[in-house]
């Protein structure tokens, strides 16, 4: 059987050798190959070939000439990631003129000679992925003039060879290196060169500590920008003034301390934008103001406060906005009133601790999708306080100290999916009766002590129900949520569990009770069809009665119980069941008829009985 292999270069932003080949597609080429390599075509009609060597490493004495295909091909050599050091020649590509790609992976290559891509004159595509400490001759490149896109990441390069002649060139990923400058990086031309095709430039994880109007006067049409998770400390007043065709920049995770009011003045038609996890502490009023497309803007974890929403008031094209790990403590109405086509706000992570309902601060966000507002100071959802959110599909509001959440807050979000109010102060359920097209609720870490069938009435969608580290005592009767999959009731109080609790759960297929007080268990189970995962770990139950679980039940955790006795045939019949947890229980015999399994040798049943007394089995 043929591995996964890599077979042509996808080369949209930021990937370039991603597509897989398929087995069902493959076939071994008819063309030589040597002797080390593997060689194989996509498919009859496609003339594609894909070298694929597997080496401990680069030798001297390899030759690749022989795989001269005549078609195009891509060469792939994949050294062994614990092999030794490479040596290369320089006649190791000769003839190679077909290639149009070639991806090294995992070679340990201290020097490429000026002469090492020799032979592939029609090289389009080049990835370096993980080759030690690599060093590079500056006219490396002087022999690959139609090369495209060249990826070396993880490679530890400090000096990036002369890319001047390289007048095709369209992307350069050079992620996680040492490259401490930008004039480093191979860009700094001399004589007025410019590199007219160069449109994406991917620095991410290097050593740059500055930027300058300078490192950009060679690639004036760049529109891709990345300089993230990196040590960048300051970027000049007018360094992307001269990227008048820029749209995408990122310049996250920094330690930038300034942003100019001037930085994007030159950037029309700039679309995103990340500035977040840096050290500034504020934006000036006008930084963004000729922004006028800008569809994601990121300044999270910044420390801002209230006077960030100064900044944001002409971004009215604005869709995405992460403002989570600031300062924040209002919400500005006049400017989330402009910003209409919001279908993501982030305020996570702030001291907001009033949504005040009569401001209407969201009426004009029609198009809110995701409303991120978890682990602020919010103690009170009022009615009306959502009017507006008709398209919103999330809305967390985990992590605040909410007490109360008025009768009709939430019946204005007809469209939402999933509710999260985890890790509030909640003594009831919200009513959420409106909201009949959720999915998922976690109501999980709150107050909640009383549960009652009406509490879910409607949600006939809801899949997924948390409702973990409350104070419940009793599980409710009649629960009808037809569609619901998984139930999440572990550390409560729960000591009882009525006979017809269950009987409108046909699709549950997971339920989780441990961490609760049952003593006893008998057929509350039976009628779960669709059963496959219980929970019953750390709770007080004594007895294992038969008949408690459906047939089809795959896991059963009864670990950490007082069970000291169970009933003859009690697991019987469960073909299905994989795994049993008896571990920490009183047991000091057990029948041979306890646990009677149908036996199934391609897919054994687990049990687990250790940290019990001496056990005696019975046969």
């Amino acid at each position: 059987m043929i591995v996964s292999l890599w077979r042509v270069f996808f080369t949209f932003k930021g990937i370039i050798f991603v597509c897989a080949l398929s087995h069902s597609a493959d076939v071994l080429t008819s063309y030589p190959c040597p002797k080390i390599c593997g060689c194989y075509q996509g498919n009859l009609e496609e003339e594609t070939i894909s070298v694929v060597c597997h080496l401990d490493a680069l030798k001297p004495g390899l030759n690749f000439s022989v795989g001269n295909t005549r078609v195009s091909s891509i060469l792939y050599l994949m050294c062994s990631s614990d092999g030794p050091y490479s040596e290369v020649s320089e006649n190791m590509f000769i003839s190679l003129t077909s290639f149009i790609g070639l991806r090294i992976e995992n070679c340990k290559i201290p020097l490429m000679s000026e002469r090492f891509l020799f032979g592939l004159e029609s090289l389009e595509h080049l990835e370096i992925k993980s080759a030690g400490t690599l060093k590079m001759s500056d006219s490396l490149f002087y022999q690959v003039p139609k090369v495209t896109h060249i990826t070396i990441t993880s490679s530890h390069v400090t000096k990036m060879p002369d890319l001047c002649q390289s007048s095709n060139l369209e992307y350069l990923n050079l992620t996680y290196n040492d490259i401490p400058s930008i004039d480093l990086s191979g860009l700094d031309c001399e004589n007025d060169t410019i590199l007219s095709e160069l449109s994406t430039v991917i620095l991410d994880k290097n050593s740059i500590s500055n930027i300058s109007k300078r490192n950009f006067r060679s690639t004036p049409y760049i529109t891709d920008l990345r300089i993230a998770d990196g040590s960048l400390v300051a970027i000049e007043d007018n360094a992307f003034s001269s990227l008048k065709r820029l749209v995408y920049l990122d310049i996250t995770n920094n330690y930038l301390t300034k942003i100019s009011p001037s930085m994007f003045r030159e950037n029309p038609d700039m679309k995103v934008l990340g500035l977040g996890r840096n050290r500034v502490s504020n934006v000036h009023y006008d930084t963004f103001g000729t922004l006028r497309y800008l569809i994601v803007l990121t300044l999270d974890d910044l420390g801002l406060d209230d006077l960030v929403w100064g900044s944001l008031y002409s971004l009215r094209a604005l869709k995405d906005l992460q403002l989570q790990n600031n300062r924040i403590t209002t919400l500005n109405q006049e400017v989330l009133f402009n910003l209409n086509y919001l279908q993501n706000l982030d305020l996570g992570s702030n001291s907001i601790s009033h949504l005040i309902p009569g401001q209407q601060i969201f009426q004009n966000l029609n198009e809110l999708r995701f409303l991120h507002l978890n682990r602020n100071n919010l103690q009170k959802i009022s009615n009306g306080t959502f009017m507006g959110l008709k398209n919103i599909v999330s809305l967390d509001l985990s992590g605040n100290k909410i007490q109360q959440i008025e009768t009709t807050a939430l019946e204005d979000l007809n469209s939402i999916t999933k509710l999260d109010f985890s890790q509030n102060f909640l003594a009831v359920i919200p009513n959420i009766n409106t909201c009949q097209k959720l999915r998922w609720v976690d109501i999980s870490s709150n107050h909640l002590q009383k549960l009652t069938s009406a509490s879910f009435e409607g949600l006939s969608n809801l899949e997924h129900l948390n409702l973990s580290s409350n104070y419940i005592t009793t599980i409710w009767k009649n629960i009808y949520l037809p569609k619901l999959k998984t139930l999440d009731l572990s550390f409560n109080q729960i000591k009882i569990i009525h006979a017809d609790s269950f009987g409108g759960l046909k699709h549950l297929s997971e339920i989780y009770l441990h961490h609760n007080l049952l003593m006893t268990i008998s057929k509350e189970f039976l009628v779960l069809s669709s059963l496959k995962i219980v929970d019953l770990s750390f709770n007080v139950l004594m007895e294992l009665h038969i008949g408690i679980f459906p047939d089809h039940v795959e896991n059963i955790d009864l670990s950490y119980n007082r069970i000291g006795n169970i009933s003859e045939y009690a697991i019987r019949n469960h073909q299905y069941l994989r795994r049993l947890s008896l571990k920490g229980n009183k047991l000091t015999t057990l029948s041979k008829n306890a646990l009677s399994i149908p036996r199934n040798l391609s897919k054994p049943t687990m049990a687990y009985l250790a940290d019990n007394p001496l056990i005696v089995i019975v046969i």
